[in-house]
């Protein structure tokens, strides 16, 4: 059985937070089609699913990329799991993919980031 990926809010999909629709189509590249559908099985383990509290066991290093407004994976619980990682190398990014903001600019790592994350 297969449910929706995302969703707007009151209808029946994974993601369905008030800006996770938009947000989740933004992130398909031109000319892509989407296949807004997941395994139903795999619904109740997202909810579970916490890959940060291994963090501070990881001993190789460990790039978190956090968006404050985040509004599916809260910002919070993930500078806490980065603070616990004994190698990590954080970037905040203000806020997500908006009309005003696109998947180049502001969320990849620059050039100048990418040389001082690999001297860790």
């Amino acid at each position: 059985m297969l449910v929706p990926t995302v969703g707007k809010p009151g209808e029946v999909a994974v993601m369905t937070a008030a800006d996770a629709y938009e947000g989740y189509l933004k992130l398909v590249p031109e000319g892509v089609e989407l296949r807004n559908e997941i395994a139903a099985r795999i619904a109740m383990r997202v909810l579970t699913y916490r890959p940060g509290r291994l963090a501070a066991k990881v001993r190789c290093p460990i790039l978190f990329c956090v968006c404050q407004t985040d509004s599916v994976a809260p910002a919070g619980p993930t500078l806490r799991y980065a603070a616990r990682a004994p190698a990590v190398r954080s970037s905040c990014i203000p806020r997500g993919i908006s009309p005003s903001t696109s998947t180049t600019r502001s969320s990849a790592p620059s050039p100048t980031r990418s040389r001082s994350w690999t001297s860790i």
